[in-house]
């Protein structure tokens, strides 16, 4: 068990925002593209969202859907959310119709926000009649504000408190439908105190957004600037996968944070030539996220960047985004593996045995987490909530998350992954229950049996792989549309495989280590 020292605060994501607001109201909040919002701006934008969606009904606690692309109204329509004492439910334009219906249909948001380059790619017919939905253009905002700004400002709005909820992201289900996670103010701001403690933004400071807002590691590219007094650089959707285009935006918005999955630290790195290292000479902070960091991606980025601190961050949706860090420079290689850490303020880790017991120290567990920064739960789903969220009588009572990750203490006191409990999975940093890609596939007509495993490929990168046992004939680039259909693109399996019979162990059981050894 290990506990760092607390830091106390009891703000908000509003009020942190706010105190920025009063500050340097003219300081540079946002930038994309050629344009530049000051946090002034950003304040006088969003109180006019928030007015709209009260107006609209929504009472505090109520969930409100965003639908959009990353944008400056993206930013403005989530502040005005959380203004108006709402939780920000994101919903990614790019994913299969069916997915965003059933997200909407489990949340049941009071408001819907969405621009019209959204709603021309979303059909949500099904959801009008029961739910508000408003639209957010850049062009008409800045007509009403310039408006109600000469009658005088709306200074009506209501304070927010540190219990309410912020956002409910949805992760991949086992049981085949996604499940929205609920976190409040008070436990996102443990996290983000902590990532400003130990890797501080300041006026001059640039966070990267560049990953869908749908997952989690978008709330610290959103966020951490806020509070931190720097700004957001936008990037635009479509170019956060191309190496040249990251490098870009670093050298012409002098880009100082960013999060970067293994995956595709790997390829940035073999990329990369020595006139773009240089170009990329403002980074002071890169995170690897959301996957296991190969060793030598590791050592790789630390000869490349040798002034830049590289920092291996872990933590579930569940724990409000990251509960442990580790920076390599600490690393003495002595193990082939990358440690992820130790936790973060007001984190405690606990590594317990099947009894619930904590395990000796180097001896590996179950890696359970306690604190402010925990969940308040599963939305609309309580049986799956007391099932991950539990109380340890044997630590009076403590309320911890089981991650469902294996881990144990090293030598140097820093903890290790070791691998899951079940068969959850990671691609490209996206957490996946492999057991929804195979209730989908079963769903199909021509399949009978299906088993899905993740393999990594000869650059220690993750993709999926799927075996099916069919009825009649399939045409595999069809059963690929079907998925694409009902799954986003990171759940489609990259290849098919054909069998007579899914291997199974002497209890009957799915054998997936079998299926990962063809």
């Amino acid at each position: 068990m290990e506990q760092s020292k607390a830091i106390i605060s009891r703000p908000t994501l509003v009020s942190k925002f706010k105190a920025h607001v009063r500050k340097t109201p003219q300081v540079e909040a946002l930038v994309y593209k050629d344009s530049t919002w000051s946090y002034n701006e950003l304040d006088q934008f969003s109180d006019l969202v928030a007015g709209r969606i009260i107006a609209s009904g929504v009472t505090p606690g109520q969930v409100v859907g965003i639908i959009m692309d990353r944008t400056p109204e993206m930013i403005v329509g989530i502040l005005g959310i959380l203004k108006a004492r709402a939780a920000y439910l994101p919903i990614d334009p790019n994913y299969p119709n069916q997915r965003i219906l059933n997200i909407l249909s489990q949340s049941s948001p009071g408001v819907i926000l969405i621009n019209n380059d959204s709603k021309h790619r979303v059909q949500l017919e099904s959801v009008e009649k029961k739910t508000t939905i408003l639209g957010l253009e850049l062009s008409e905002l800045l007509s009403t504000v310039r408006t109600e700004f000469i009658t005088g400002r709306n200074n009506s709005l209501p304070i927010v408190q540190p219990e309410d909820l912020a956002y409910v992201i949805f992760t991949s289900g086992s049981t085949g439908n996604p499940k929205g996670v609920m976190i409040e103010h008070k436990s996102v701001l443990q996290t983000l105190n902590a990532l400003q403690f130990h890797y501080p933004m300041r006026t001059e400071s640039a966070f990267l957004f560049k990953t869908s807002f749908s997952f989690d590691a978008s709330v610290p590219e959103i966020f951490s600037p806020l509070i931190g007094g720097g700004r957001i650089v936008i990037m635009e959707n479509g170019k956060e996968k191309d190496p040249s285009r990251i490098s870009e935006y670093i050298y012409h918005y002098k880009v100082s944070h960013m999060n970067m999955v293994p995956s595709m630290n790997t390829i940035m790195l073999e990329w990369l030539e020595e006139s773009e290292v240089e170009a990329m000479s403002s980074l002071q902070y890169v995170f690897s996220v959301g996957e296991a960091l190969p060793h030598h991606t590791a050592l790789t980025f630390a000869e490349t960047f040798p002034k830049v601190q590289f920092v291996n961050l872990y933590g579930p949706t569940e724990a409000s985004v990251y509960s442990t860090h580790y920076s390599l420079a600490q690393y003495k290689g002595k193990t082939s593996k990358i440690p992820i850490g130790k936790p973060f303020s007001n984190v405690e880790i606990l590594l317990l045995d099947e009894k619930d017991n904590v395990v000796e120290h180097g001896e590996s567990g179950e890696l359970c987490i306690a604190g402010e920064g925990l969940a308040r739960g599963y939305f609309n789903c309580n049986d799956l909530t007391e099932k991950s969220f539990v109380f340890l009588s044997s630590k009076s009572h403590l309320r911890i998350y089981r991650t469902g990750d294996l881990a144990k203490w090293n030598e140097e006191g820093h903890l290790e992954y070791l691998g899951r409990l079940d068969h959850q999975v990671k691609i490209r940093g996206y957490r996946i229950e492999v057991e929804e890609i195979e209730m989908k596939l079963i769903n199909h007509s021509s399949i009978k049996e299906a088993a899905v495993v993740a393999k990594l490929d000869e650059e220690n990168i993750g993709y999926l792989v799927g075996y099916i046992v069919c009825e009649g004939k399939i045409d595999l680039l069809e059963l690929k549309r079907y998925l694409s259909d009902i799954l986003p693109d990171f759940m489609i399996p990259s290849d098919f495989f054909i069998l007579e019979q899914i291997p199974r162990n002497i209890n009957g059981k799915l054998d997936r280590n079998a299926l990962i050894r063809l």
